[in-house]
């Protein structure tokens, strides 16, 4: 891609390969390399339950016979850099999928440059040549292409052709063909620039969130959501740090992980719930204290406040059906002041008094 600041079209074409050992291969023009975009081509080639061997440079595949490589894999040996089976390991490796992609590059050097929107085109055609000994012709073609058995037919004395089975065809009336041009039109590879994939990923991402906020019957809980998410959309366009973004991040992840397994119609312990999900208690505090404080939760104090205390427990049950993401950045100089706020709302609902 080129650089945004000059429209970040792309020059160049990211190919997905796929080999099958002692078998054939497949290439795909793909504009990533994100789980979104690889693992529908994945769903669609292989059973969901075939052995995939990938480097660790692919860690999103769902399926539960996937096996890594490490290439990057250090050797104990202080006189060595890498290890020598970080290639193959216990079987597992990417050989052949790399095999085919360093043939795939020596045989597309002789076109010097391909235009991204041509590129499945090519990458078709090198992969049906290369798959013609694994697959029978005619299962390649399409289905009016394929063989078919015809009728004996003969010419009448009025120039018509008829066969055996005394229906008359009209020879001079030729099948309409579809357009060359519309038939490649589909396999055209659809070269989007970085800025158009930025805004394409921006509005499913906005779509999605409208559609959760719709299936939320409450409706306070619905105006609550709606307002933090416009405050947090606010400070995604402010000049955070790195630290700040990845941290965020990290969050929002924590956070949908932990609010699924909230259940809706009873209650769970702070304490187990953190135990269950092997989740520090620090980062834990952080998600339910937002969560108080915006009244997505319900949480009561189980404490009996008595010497030698260790472990603080609490009960929470969630009152909206689905969330949102919220700005889980903190100032640090707040930290402990949130984190009293919370555990003081929480003693309003004690159990034991």
């Amino acid at each position: 891609y080129m650089s945004e600041s000059l429209g970040g079209a792309q020059k160049g074409t990211l190919v997905n390969v796929l080999g099958i050992k002692q078998g054939p291969v497949f290439y795909h023009s793909i504009p990533n390399q994100k789980a979104e975009t690889i693992n529908p081509i994945l769903r669609n080639l292989i059973p969901y339950n075939a052995p995939l061997f990938t480097d660790f440079g692919y860690i999103g595949y769902p399926g539960p016979n996937h096996r890594m490589v490490n290439h990057s894999k250090r050797s104990p040996d202080k006189r060595y850099r890498f290890s020598r089976d970080r290639w193959s390991h216990n079987g597992i490796s990417s050989n052949v999928a790399e095999g085919n992609n360093n043939l795939l590059k020596r045989s597309f050097k002789s076109y010097v440059w391909i235009n991204p929107k041509y590129s499945q085109l090519y990458l078709n055609e090198y992969s049906f040549l290369g798959n013609l000994r694994y697959y029978n012709l005619e299962n390649l073609l399409p289905e009016e292409s394929r063989t078919q058995p015809s009728n004996p037919t003969r010419l009448d004395r009025h120039g018509e052709m008829r066969g055996l089975d005394i229906k008359i065809i009209h020879w001079h009336k030729r099948r309409q063909r579809t357009p060359l041009r519309e038939v490649l039109a589909k396999y055209e590879y659809n070269a989007r620039s970085l800025v158009e994939i930025e805004q394409n990923i921006t509005r499913t991402k906005e779509q999605e969130i409208q559609n959760r906020l719709s299936q939320i019957s409450n409706q306070r809980v619905k105006n609550i959501l709606s307002r933090r998410y416009r405050e947090y959309k606010h400070w995604t366009k402010t000049k955070s740090t790195l630290d700040q973004k990845r941290a965020q991040r990290d969050y929002l992840e924590l956070a949908e992980l932990v609010y699924q397994a909230i259940p809706d119609d009873g209650y769970v312990d702070l304490q187990e719930l953190a135990w269950q999900l092997k989740i520090p208690s620090k980062k834990l505090d952080r998600l339910v204290g937002i969560w108080v404080k915006y009244d997505l939760i319900e949480i009561i104090d189980l404490n009996r406040y008595t010497k030698g205390k260790e472990a603080w427990h609490f009960d929470m049950r969630r009152k909206a059906e689905l969330l949102t993401p919220l700005l889980y950045i903190i100032p640090k100089e707040q930290t402990a002041r949130f984190n009293r706020s919370w555990r003081n709302k929480a003693k309003q609902n004690r159990r034991f008094k």
